[in-house]
This record gives structure tokens, sequence and C-alpha cells, in this order.
């Protein structure tokens, strides 16, 4: 609940963590809350280097919740992506797990971010919410990686 104890501990994480951020930013991504959202962020990705997404800028909502960093917040891609953990519109979901619940010592929005390019260089078709492409990945993967190309290519760049 917004007017909760534990949601103000949320905002003020999210805000801390924002200004750590600006101090020390990670290469390939602009992330920051909307102007009148501190549990809404907007983020763009750099498409990782020897990737199919490579050239390409992905545009990311991220929304926390007032438990976070006890839960880690849903990940929307904006631009459309031909990737095995990212559900196609009008969803957009991702799926990306960070190893279960996460504590607040052990990962922040900071970590989130990582995991998001982490996940565009390294696409699981085991954890698929995309079991199309899942299995386009698996069975046909140099299609795969040109569908991938193609949409970088169409969307994002």
């Amino acid at each position: 609940m917004p007017g909760s104890r534990q949601g103000c501990s949320a905002e003020l994480q999210l805000a801390r963590q924002f200004r750590d951020l600006l101090r020390h930013p990670i290469p390939g991504v602009d992330a920051a809350p909307s102007d009148d959202d501190l549990f809404t962020w907007n983020v763009r990705l750099a498409g990782p280097e020897g990737s199919p997404y490579e050239g390409g800028w992905f545009d990311v909502r991220l929304q926390f919740t007032p438990d976070f960093p006890g839960k880690q917040p849903r990940a929307y891609f904006k631009t459309e992506i031909w990737h095995p953990n990212v559900d196609q519109p009008p969803l957009d979901y991702v799926c990306m797990w960070l190893g279960g619940g996460f504590r607040q010592d052990v990962c922040s929005v900071a970590c989130v971010l990582v995991g998001l390019q982490t996940l565009l260089a390294n696409p699981n078709p085991d954890s698929p919410v995309n079991y199309y492409c899942a299995q386009q990945m698996r069975k046909q993967p140099q299609e795969y990686e040109a569908k991938a190309r193609s949409w970088t290519q169409k969307y994002a760049m």
C-alpha cells in the first residue's frame, strides 16, 4: 500500500538507488523513474555486442511494488523483440528470474538492470514466455538469429 511504512521504505530505496545510478551509470543502460511515479521506471537497453540485438536500443518499463526490494519488479518490453524470454504484444512481459525473491542486501535496481542486459546477451530457451521463439532457437538457431536481427533492425534502430 502506498501509504504504508513498507511502501515508504520502497520509495526511499528507489530514490536512493536512482541517485546511485546517476553517480555510477551502467554502460549501455539509461534508466530513470517516470516523472510522476517512483514505482514505474523507463529503461533503454543497448543490444549487446555479438548478439542478434547488437545495434538496437530497447525500451523497457519496470514496475516496482511497495514490497521492493523483497520482490523483484515486473519488466515489460515496449520495443518489439524476437526473444524467447519476452512475450509478444500486447503483454510484452519478460520472464526474468533472478533466483526467487531477492534480499535487500543482494539485489538492487542495478542488479535488475544488469539482469536484463544478461538476458539480452544470453537468452534462455528453457524458461520461455515466447514458446515459438524458444523452439526456433533450439531447433533452427540460424533462423532464430536471422529473425532476431531482422526485428532489431525493424523495431530497435
